[in-house]
């Protein structure tokens, strides 16, 4: 039997088919429009800066203090050089445009995947499960390398689709071709040639592969495809490795909140298994080619549980393993009545969009969230001429690098992480185990942090450190902290302890704005108004906290045993000035 001879008859033109694509679309362009969050974003940025002021790709390490070097290609520059050219043009709201229209392309692609000789219902179905996967996977769409990938995984996934249908040389080239793409952009490309990979080899045509053999063009086209297996087989080991290296238990990486499993982040974890949960349900289908399509969904589940980044590779990846389990039952009334009227569609778009554009984390809207970057503090530093060398926690790295454009440099980025020397150093300094050395060692002149975790709330341990510290002195507390160490520069004053409570108190109100879940926020607000002599706010923040986190007393037990909330002796140290404070234990979670 020829490959021609158990091809499926061509489809005809369907304009509702069409429509739903468009409307697809516009639903993920809706939930996926969120103001600017995203710390890397700066980086990307300044990065495409310097190459279009240099009128060069390649260009030395412009902001790293600890990256002096030659000029190299960094890894997304097509996506940062692009990036910078939409700012110039349309601002920060265009780039927020940008990404929306990114999730928009991503799903309208991908809704060529759904079966068209299933009927209405069929369709209907479909829609609204990949109106989930849109609503699910609208956290990770942000201005960052990542969304080339997501909008170049839909084309692939289609591809092995129609290539299976009816393969052909040519049909082939639909997949390699948005890899190869995308292996510009993104080192992430190796999780969509696995998943385009396995889509192939779980579900092959073997006719089509016997057929190669007869001509030299055949076998030429099989040593290329088997060379292109075998290389993106090998960078997939080694990618794979490098990031599960680092996660192992005590890896640096852990703490880095999208680098860790999906089960540790609330936020992504609950839609996901919701997704999966459906996804499984549709690829169960027909008995023939079930083992296949759960191999299939269980593959792309590992691929987003895994690793919090990679959620919506994942969830795009479990499409076509659902997909394929309804297109097998395409006989199957799935809801009664779901094919006379598009209920289930509309009711899912609108509750959907909904949620998603109430949803404070990431809100809904166009443009910047400044209250999540150090503007003031970036700009006090550059201008009033502070001393350098300079450190900066991690998450404030890239938009440092956007501000001061290398003069100063930066002591860390987003860039940096893993087993990199500069990034432990940062850990040292920020969870206060060994800030000293790190500080002396490299002869830290200005320090600019933010007080408080990102992604728990919690107050560094580092702020305890500093503030029993004569020779350091508070300059600035506005949108982040701002010490310097010694003789001040002329214009520049000390401030009092009280405006780093005053600085804590306002950070923590803005993350209960955006992540009021966090655990340790109300804990921090009674913090902060202890120390700034509020101690009726602070038991009123207290007994909040002890409500809804109790399994945190131990660690506030100081504050709790000095304003009467509990009667347990606690362990206490006391700081250089004589005020009683609490030590963080080093190594507690964040």
């Amino acid at each position: 039997m020829t490959s021609s001879e158990s091809d499926p008859p061509v489809p005809q033109r369907d304009s509702n088919y069409a429509w739903a694509a468009v409307l697809l679309g516009c639903f993920a362009f809706v939930v996926s429009l969120h103001w600017i969050g995203d710390f890397d974003y700066w980086t990307h940025l300044a990065l495409g800066r310097e190459m279009w002021q240099a009128k060069a790709i390649r260009i030395a390490e412009p902001f790293l203090l600890s990256r002096p070097g030659s000029p190299v290609l960094t890894p997304g520059w097509p996506f940062e050089f692009l990036l910078y050219g939409l700012r110039v043009v349309a601002g920060d709201p265009g780039v927020s445009v940008m990404v929306a229209a990114a999730a928009a392309a991503t799903f309208a692609v991908l809704w060529r995947s759904v079966p068209r000789e299933g009927g209405r219902a069929t369709r209907h179905l479909a829609w609204a499960f990949l109106a989930l996967i849109a609503f699910s996977s609208r956290f990770r769409f942000a201005p960052r390398p990542e969304i080339a990938g997501y909008a170049l995984l839909a084309p692939t996934l289609v591809a092995t689709w129609r290539w299976h249908d009816r393969p052909s040389r040519g049909r082939f080239l639909g997949v390699a071709a948005p890899l190869g793409l995308w292996a510009v952009v993104h080192p992430s490309w190796v999780i969509g040639a696995v998943l385009g990979g396995a889509r192939l080899a779980l579900f092959p045509r073997i006719d089509f592969w016997k057929s190669q053999g007869g001509s030299w063009r055949g076998r030429l086209f099989l040593l290329c495809v088997s060379a292109g297996a075998v290389f993106s087989a090998y960078r997939a080991c080694t990618f794979a490795g490098g990031v599960l290296g680092d996660l192992r238990a005590g890896g640096s990486l852990s703490s880095i909140t999208e680098m860790q499993p999906l089960w540790d982040v609330p936020d992504f974890l609950w839609p996901f298994a919701l997704s999966a949960s459906i996804a499984f349900l549709l690829a169960w289908g027909a008995r023939e080619g079930r083992v296949r399509r759960l191999l299939l969904w269980g593959l792309a589940v590992s691929i987003g549980a895994l690793v919090a980044r990679n959620v919506t590779l994942g969830l795009l990846g479990v499409a076509p393993a659902a997909l394929e389990g309804l297109r097998s039952r395409s006989d199957r009334v799935w809801l009664p009545g779901a094919g006379r009227f598009p209920w289930l569609p509309a009711l899912s778009a609108v509750t959907l969009a909904v949620i998603g554009v109430q949803d404070v984390d990431p809100p809904w809207g166009l443009g910047v969230r400044w209250a999540m970057f150090p503007r003031d503090a970036a700009s006090f530093v550059s201008s009033s001429r502070l001393p350098g060398p300079i450190f900066n926690s991690f998450d404030i790295g890239g938009y440092l690098d956007w501000a001061w454009g290398g003069a100063p440099r930066t002591f860390i980025d987003g860039r940096v992480f893993g087993a990199d020397p500069t990034f432990e150093a940062v850990q040292d300094v920020v969870g206060g185990r060994f800030p000293e050395h790190v500080l002396d060692g490299r002869k830290i002149q200005t320090i600019v942090v933010r007080g408080l975790y990102y992604d728990s709330g919690r107050i560094i341990p580092f702020l305890w450190w500093i503030l029993s510290r004569p020779d350091w002195h508070l300059v600035r507390a506005t949108d982040a902290l701002v010490f310097v160490r010694g003789a001040l520069p002329e214009g520049v004053g000390r401030l009092s302890a009280a405006e780093v409570w005053r600085y804590v108190l306002w950070e923590t109100d803005v993350k209960a704005s955006e992540h009021g879940h966090q655990p340790h926020l109300w804990f921090n607000r009674g913090v902060a108004r202890y120390f700034l002599g509020d101690l009726t706010g602070a038991q009123a923040a207290f007994r909040q906290a002890l409500k809804e986190h109790p399994e945190w007393a131990d660690y506030y037990s100081v504050f709790l045993w000095d304003l009467g909330l509990s009667s347990k002796t606690p362990q206490r140290w006391p700081s250089s000035d004589g005020v009683v404070l609490h030590r963080p234990p080093i190594g507690s979670a964040q």
